[in-house]
């Protein structure tokens, strides 16, 4: 609002106080270190969100000292960080090895927020699993499926309830095959993984520009928070549109700390929004 010229809403400051004071009284477990799920009138569960775990700490409803904790709660499998975990029990009779499609499975663009929340408090660990796990699958591939299976990390879509016949359903094109029945008695389909998806590839890229290459975007001005792994230890990235600016980037080192940050040659922390041109960034970490 502020940006585009306009005065904040006084409240918005007291409002957001009280949905913060709301989520942690309703939603965070102190026993298990985690943000549940889902809490309404009758059901309380308590399965682990990437998505809502990686937001917590992007947008700051995690207090600080208690980020480490959960992002050591988060559950990982072979192949990266599942959407939600465990994966719904009634799905366990519909065939040897089934994941729920949307409990279970990896999702690149959920994979790619909890990479750049755990790398925006350190944990590089886990920025790179992400990065190389989803640019190793796009190479093999040659585009970004939308589902994986979390062990093997082939195009999975995920095993899901269907009520109405598949040959009725505006769904079709999406069910690959029957595999049995829910222990509800509902039939359960393999869904397929659709090919060459954009929020997938878009996630990616929030990866290695805000995540990798620290990118923070901000209404006056460009900061760098870069974070690089110990198998990172150079970064180039060319012709990065940034409003009416081209940038290119080459980052060295190891780590968070920035030891010299040069902007066509010259020491300089950040770039002002009124930047045009192109422009080459060189980044030195260290520690």
């Amino acid at each position: 609002t502020r940006a585009a010229g306009g005065i904040p809403d006084a409240g918005w400051a007291a409002k957001a106080g009280r949905l913060l004071a709301a989520i942690e009284r309703t939603f965070w477990n102190e026993d298990k270190g985690i943000y549940g799920y889902l809490v309404d009138a009758t059901t309380r569960s308590d399965r682990q969100d990437a998505m809502a775990h990686a937001y917590a700490i992007l947008w700051g409803a995690c207090p600080a000292q208690r980020v480490p904790r959960l992002i050591d709660a988060q559950r990982v499998e072979p192949a990266g960080v599942p959407a939600l975990w465990p994966p719904f029990k009634r799905y366990a009779s519909c065939g040897a090895g089934g994941v729920p499609r949307h409990a279970g499975t990896i999702w690149p663009q959920v994979s790619a927020l909890w990479g750049c929340a755990a790398a925006a408090h350190g944990r590089l660990d886990h920025l790179e699993r992400e990065l190389v796990a989803l640019a190793g699958r796009a190479m093999r591939d040659g585009h970004f499926a939308e589902v994986y299976h979390p062990i093997s990390g082939e195009r999975y879509g995920g095993v899901q309830e269907e009520l109405i016949e598949p040959a009725q359903d505006w769904h079709a094109w999406a069910i690959r095959r029957r595999v049995g029945d829910t222990a509800t008695g509902r039939t359960c389909y393999e869904w397929s993984s659709a090919i060459s998806q954009s929020w997938a590839a878009s996630g990616y890229l929030r990866l290695v520009l805000q995540g990798l290459c620290g990118l923070r975007f901000e209404s006056d001005r460009l900061r760098f928070a870069p974070a690089l792994p110990e198998g990172f230890s150079e970064v180039m990235v060319e012709r990065v549109p940034w409003r009416a600016a081209r940038l290119k980037l080459r980052l060295r080192g190891i780590g968070t700390t920035i030891v010299s940050c040069r902007i066509d040659g010259a020491e300089a922390p950040e770039l002002p929004a009124s930047t045009i041109g192109d422009h080459e960034i060189e980044i030195t970490l260290g520690g």
